[in-house]
C-alpha cells in the first residue's frame, strides 16, 4: 500500500520529464509552469526521502512549506506570460501570499506544522486565475479545447485547486477522525489525475512543436 502512494505521488514526474525534453524548444510563456513541475518533483523525492529510514526528519516540513511559496511563484510567473495578470496584480498576489504566509507562521512553526492556511489561501488564487485563463480558451477557435494546453492546465489546475479548498474545510469541520483520513486519501488520487492531465497538456505542446517543425523543414522532391 504505502509504495503505490508512493506511486501516486510521484505521477509529477510525468508532466515534469516531458518539460525537460521540450523545454528549450517550448514558447517561453510555459516556462514557469514546467518550473512549478520540477519543483513539484524536487519537493516528492526530498520529502519522501526525509521519511524513510525512520523519519520524519526535522528538514520534512520545511521542503513542504518551501513548496508552498514557490509554487505559488511559479504559477504567478505563469499567468502574467499568459497575459491573465498584469505586472502591478502580479506583485500584489505575490507580496499577498508572503505575507499571509508570515502571518501564518505566528501561530504555526513551520518547522513542526505545515502551512495549511497559506497553502489554501494560495490555491484558492490560483483556482481564481486558472479559471479565467480556462474562460478565455473556451471560445478559442485555434484549437480544438481536448488538444489545448492552456485549456487542460486550466481545468487541471481548477479541478484541483477546488478539491483541495474543499477537503480542507472539511478537515477543519471534523477535526481529527478517521474521515480525515479518507479525505487524504481521496486528495492522493486527485493529485495523480491533475499530474495526468499536466502530462497531457504536455504532450499537445510536444505536438504542437513537432508540427511546427515538420511544416518548416524544406520539403523533399
Amino acid at each position: 500500500m504505502q509504495t503505490f502512494r508512493y506511486l501516486l505521488a510521484f505521477s509529477c514526474f510525468l508532466p515534469a520529464i516531458l518539460a525537460a525534453i521540450f523545454f528549450t524548444r517550448m514558447d517561453k510563456a510555459y516556462h514557469p509552469f514546467c518550473w512549478a513541475m520540477w519543483l513539484s518533483v524536487i519537493t516528492e523525492v526530498s520529502m519522501i526521502s526525509l521519511m524513510i529510514n525512520n523519519g520524519p526528519w526535522p528538514p520534512f516540513r520545511l521542503f513542504g512549506n518551501h513548496y508552498i511559496l514557490m509554487n505559488m511563484l511559479f504559477y504567478l510567473l505563469f499567468f502574467l506570460r499568459q497575459k491573465m495578470i498584469g505586472q502591478k496584480m502580479f506583485w500584489i498576489l505575490l507580496v499577498s501570499a508572503v505575507i499571509f504566509f508570515i502571518a501564518n507562521c505566528f501561530f504555526k512553526r513551520p518547522t513542526k506544522y505545515f502551512m495549511e492556511e497559506s497553502s489554501t489561501f494560495n490555491n484558492m488564487i490560483i483556482f481564481l486565475l486558472a479559471s479565467k485563463l480556462l474562460s478565455s480558451q473556451i471560445f478559442s477557435l485555434k484549437i480544438s479545447l481536448p488538444k489545448n494546453p492552456l485549456f487542460i492546465i486550466g481545468c487541471a489546475a481548477c479541478m484541483f485547486c477546488a478539491i483541495f479548498t474543499f477537503c480542507r474545510i472539511l478537515y477543519l469541520l471534523k477535526g481529527k477522525t478517521g474521515f480525515n483520513t479518507f479525505l487524504f486519501d481521496i486528495f492522493r488520487y486527485v493529485n495523480a489525475v491533475t499530474y495526468l492531465l499536466f502530462t497531457w497538456a504536455f504532450v499537445c505542446i510536444a505536438r504542437e512543436i513537432l508540427s511546427r517543425k515538420k511544416s518548416i523543414s524544406p520539403q523533399r522532391t
